[in-house]
């Protein structure tokens, strides 16, 4: 598997940046969704590479104003992150809800973990509009006075470049890193499931109990992924598109044949070309035909041949690595 750690070459300095990150604060008893993960995750390994990093966590709320899925940021909070800029800390936002955190804050890096100009979900004009109302002009007051803007996808970075050509020079893609578990024998009898359903666009896009049905009738068992994972089916059972999956990220490191019911093709070749099996299907009923396909036609150790061929130069990093480049933006506006 192509997957970089961090060498003794890439090591950070010893004058590391003090760093407050802003990001959402979980709630008490709830699931982790991506973003929780990947707020999480990424903490622990600026941390563990030497940053001073204090969190500041804001809590969820609704927003009444555009874009509707702003979160509103008591003063206190602003005051805090403010002062904290004036005492030579560098600040990380991480999540495009949050940015209003920062206004009139100079803010060294922003996270966007979903760039919703570009939110897309078929069959869904009235949360499409949800979504996208007033969006361009909130990420247009953001972008401008941040020193960088990371991406986590692919797609997002596109479309945002796009719109706004001036920030090309200080955009980059730096997609969520899989969970590194021990990988075992490939089966085809296990279909990978995963991620939360909190958030509205992904309860639309929960399997029924009859596509539930159908898989099982198929010979195949849902499962997430665990502390080993077979590499198996994986099935991104999402009808929306935006933002990245760290689902897909996960399918890739696993080497699942997988089929995806939105269109993630962009982001999977950006870190995976020629990935060797994957198909955007339009139903459960075509993904499990697509299963079939290849269940009919090759033996595990046929599919383990075609990964081994392939993956040699697919561009997946661990957490360390993104914690170092991280740090390297920061330095640079030391």
């Amino acid at each position: 598997m192509a997957y970089r750690g961090v060498g003794q070459d890439d090591q950070l300095e010893v004058d590391c940046p003090s760093v407050l990150f802003v990001c959402f604060g979980k709630l008490s008893g709830s699931k982790e969704d991506g973003g929780d993960i990947y707020d999480r995750k990424t903490l622990a390994a600026l941390r563990r590479h030497g940053l001073n990093v204090e969190a500041v966590e804001v809590e969820r709320q609704r927003h009444v104003g555009l874009p509707m899925w702003a979160t509103p940021v008591p003063p206190a909070v602003r005051a805090r992150i403010a002062s904290a800029h004036h005492k030579g800390r560098q600040i990380i936002c991480s999540h495009e809800a949050l940015f209003s955190a920062v206004k009139n804050i100079p803010t060294s890096v922003l996270i966007v973990h979903n760039y919703f100009p570009a939110f897309s979900f078929p069959g869904q004009r009235l949360l499409e509009g949800y979504y996208r109302t007033g969006a361009r002009r909130h990420f247009s007051e953001y972008f401008c006075g941040a020193g960088s803007v990371v991406f986590l996808s692919a797609r997002d970075y596109r479309h945002a470049v796009e719109d706004f050509p001036g920030i090309a020079s200080k955009a980059q893609i730096l997609p969520p890193p899989p969970f590194a578990a021990p990988l075992l024998e490939r089966r085809l009898d296990l279909v990978h499931v995963s991620g939360s359903e909190d958030w509205l666009p992904k309860r639309l896009s929960r399997l029924s109990a009859s596509e539930r049905a159908a898989i099982h009738d198929h010979g195949l068992v849902i499962c997430d992924f665990g502390s080993e994972i077979n590499p198996a089916f994986g099935l991104i059972n999402d009808r929306f598109v935006v933002g990245f999956k760290l689902k897909l990220m996960q399918m890739i490191y696993s080497r699942d044949v997988i089929a995806s019911l939105s269109d993630v093709s962009e982001d999977l070749h950006s870190v995976a070309d020629n990935y060797p099996f994957f198909q955007q299907v339009g139903s459960i009923s075509e993904a499990l035909d697509y299963f079939g396909i290849i269940t009919r036609g090759y033996s595990a150790k046929e599919i383990e041949l075609r990964f081994e061929s392939t993956h040699s130069n697919w561009k997946t990093f661990s957490w360390d690595h993104m914690a170092l480049r991280l740090a390297r933006l920061l330095r640079q506006m030391i």
